[in-house]
């Protein structure tokens, strides 16, 4: 058995631990020490020890994990969590977890006379509740069978039927299977939510139109023609007839369409912005009864909800409280990120409240009292809701006779329980578990903490703070990496791997930023790809960014490719591809991405033009087509695949493909190649860039184990 005593050089004056690991080592080395245990305990004793330890996670992580480079993959690990800084029983933790090792945490038993052990436990399902959280309908689908069925609810089978049949037929689809594909969609918030606002409208009035047509007949009337017309640019036109009519005080479905404008308006800022909802639009989708009603349980409405933080005050008061430290520091950046709807704009500062969890024991009582008593008017930081006052709740957990000792699997128990029903209770966009007060009340805390939150899909975080002391020059709070299993590491990679695999950047960097050190890195890397990509493709000049926007284009090209049974995900990549490329007409006659079409004008279509090869067209016609195929596709203004909607448009301008395979892969490809080789004409632009390869980098990451 080999025994490693792991030391701190850092900490509160006089708590440093470096000295007495060092001491202990020699105790154990001593021949008279070993021969005594081994005839006690009938095994030879290895000992060895760390004195360079640290509070700080990431310091720790390094000193630890050079000693465990040495150590067996199926060896089985004991962390001590009776004893020592409960921030270094974490990190420990921690660390053994993320290499994979079989570990037992040992804690206090009854009497204290021996020890228990706290077994790792598996949370499975939890891929499948992210991927549900998220609105990734589909690939949750796909687990369900893994689980025979057990994962699965009406209401989650009623969501994937209804996105099986818009992708097999759109215009079958009822206005209310698509409402409930619109409310899941918009809740997701990511770049692009909110494609099939505009559809449901059209299918929405339709319905309603088609009804009082009904009821019109029956009584003789003459029936009401469509304010939708075949072939107009958008609902815009019929909006503005409808708030025109003469028939709003009579026709139900005209009345409706006429209130529709604020709507519409989200539907064309998804279509033509590519880029993520803002919290106003957010609110009007929630405003609109029949998109509301059609908003699934188990997805939560962006900005709704309160970050939970949870911790136990030990037999003392001590300032700054938890309560304190929080709300005079702004948010951490990877808790703002991981709240869903934290990152829109126009979001507002993260709302906050407290669980203080205390013992039976009157000192710890009157600790919990002080530290209510604390949360009232503090002047919060930049980033937290402005308030005067602060939801906090206590909870007596029991076992606060000093004389008996209670053990650590009864504290994690009760613990466990209360939290469990205040999780239900509060249903917090995302939870921290604070390590301060009795180690079993912070294990049993983060234990069933983590099983709610992995079920739920809800960001969850272990933080503590470390104070001024030796070795320790800034102080600082951190998030320790033990608060994610591996289950939900294996979800959060999942999730950010299909984000990305769509182009969503900004639910790439909301997930990876719930996961560990590594992955909030991770998340760094999203967050700059998106900045990148947002202030391209909003200049009114392309040719100024022209090596990050054609990069994207490659970035579109290479998902194609690696999404061949993903029809959503392709979908969303030409609605993409084609708002990259579009400034909404705004054609040059010098430019390299902004040329004039020569061909595939709207005056051109359906003229019986002489047929044209693709790969004859010039650069502005190619820059063209992948917005005209987005302009039939059924999220959009048609009703059309993505293949369907490309012979569509090459029927239109008369076109022959370069072989029976065309694609709109292929179409990239040639778009690309030319741009490349036009490039050398302008001077003055410049392609380099390494937009893509950071891209395909970033996916490579997020789609590794993980595991060391």
């Amino acid at each position: 058995m080999r025994l490693l005593l792991l030391g701190s050089e850092t900490g509160m004056e006089g708590s440093s631990s470096d000295k007495t690991s060092l001491i202990l080592k020699r105790a154990f080395d001593m021949k008279s020490v070993r021969d005594l245990l081994e005839e006690r305990y009938g095994f030879d004793l290895i000992v060895e020890s760390i004195q360079h330890g640290n509070l700080y996670e990431k310091e720790c992580f390094e000193a630890l994990g050079q000693w465990m480079e040495g150590v067996a993959d199926d060896e089985l690990i004991v962390v001590n969590g009776i004893s020592g800084a409960t921030m270094m029983v974490l990190s420990a933790l921690g660390l053994v977890d993320q290499r994979g090792f079989d570990w037992r945490l040992a804690v206090v038993s009854d009497g204290g006379e021996s020890a228990s052990f706290i077994f790792r436990e598996t949370h499975e399902g939890a891929t499948f509740y992210w991927l549900r959280s998220l609105g990734f309908v589909e690939q949750a689908k796909e687990l369900i069978d893994r689980h025979d069925g057990a994962l699965a609810d009406d209401r989650f089978i009623e969501v994937a039927d209804a996105l099986e049949k818009f992708r097999d037929s759109p215009r079958k689809v009822t206005d209310e299977h698509l409402a409930a594909i619109v409310a899941v969609d918009m809740m997701r918030a990511g770049n692009g939510a909110g494609l099939l606002v505009r559809p449901w409208i059209e299918k929405h009035y339709k319905a309603l139109l088609n009804e009082e047509n009904k009821k019109r007949k029956a009584a003789g009337l003459g029936e009401l023609e469509s304010l939708i017309k075949e072939g107009d640019s958008g609902l815009g036109p019929a909006i503005g007839c409808a708030c025109d009519s003469g028939l709003l005080d009579e026709s139900e479905s005209t009345r409706w369409l006429s209130t529709q404008g604020k709507l519409n308006k989200v539907g064309n800022f998804a279509v033509h912005e590519s880029a993520a909802p803002s919290a106003e639009q957010i609110a009007c989708i929630k405003s609109v009864p029949e998109l509301a009603a059609e908003a699934p349980p188990w997805m939560p409405w962006p900005g709704d909800g309160r970050v939970l933080y949870i911790y136990g005050c030990g037999m003392s008061c001590k300032c700054p409280t938890v309560p304190q430290r929080v709300l005079q520091n702004r948010p951490e950046q990877e808790l703002k990120r991981a709240v869903p709807g934290a990152l829109l704009e126009g979001a507002d500062p993260l709302d906050v409240e407290f669980l203080i969890l205390h013992s039976s024991a009157d000192a710890s009582k009157r600790a919990a009292a002080e530290n209510t008593d604390s949360t009232q008017m503090i002047s919060r930081a930049e980033g937290w809701k402005p308030s005067q006052f602060c939801s906090v709740d206590a909870i007596d957990y029991g076992g606060g006779d000093p004389n008996e000792i209670v053990s650590a699997t009864d504290v994690m128990k009760a613990v466990g329980d209360e939290v469990v029903r205040a999780l239900e209770n509060k249903s917090p966009a995302a939870v921290v578990v604070v390590g301060t007060g009795q180690k079993a009340a912070v294990y049993g805390a983060l234990r069933r903490a983590q099983g709610w939150c992995a079920k739920h899909a809800v960001p969850l975080f272990l933080q503590t703070f470390v104070d001024p002391g030796p070795g320790i020059r800034t102080p600082r709070p951190q998030f320790h990496r033990i608060a994610l299993p591996d289950e939900a590491e294996t979800a959060l990679r999942k999730c950010a791997s299909i984000a990305l695999r769509n182009l969503d950047l900004l639910s790439a960097v909301r997930v990876l930023s719930a996961g560990d050190r590594d992955m909030d890195a991770l998340a760094d890397k999203a967050n700059s790809l998106r900045e990148e990509y947002q202030k391209a493709v909003k200049g009114k000049n392309l040719d100024e960014k022209a090596g990050i926007v054609v990069d994207v284009i490659r970035a579109i090209r290479w998902l194609w490719y690696r999404n061949d049974d993903d029809w959503l995900a392709r979908t969303r990549l030409v609605v993409v591809a084609a708002e990259t490329l579009d400034k909404g007409g705004n054609g040059k006659f010098n430019s390299l991405l902004q040329e004039f079409p020569d061909r595939c004008r709207s005056k051109n279509k359906g003229r019986n033009l002489e047929f044209l090869k693709v790969d004859e067209l010039g650069r502005g016609d190619l820059v063209r087509l992948p917005y005209e195929v987005r302009n039939k596709l059924a999220v959009t203004h048609g009703d059309k695949s993505v293949s369907d909607a490309l012979d569509a448009v090459l029927n239109d301008f008369s076109l022959k493909p370069p072989a029976e395979d065309f694609s709109f892969g292929v179409l990239l490809d040639m778009l690309i190649e030319r741009i490349e080789k036009d490039a050398s004409s302008f001077n003055s632009i410049s392609l380099n860039s390494n937009w893509f390869k950071r891209f395909k980098s970033l996916l490579d990451e997020v789609e590794q184990n993980g595991r060391a």
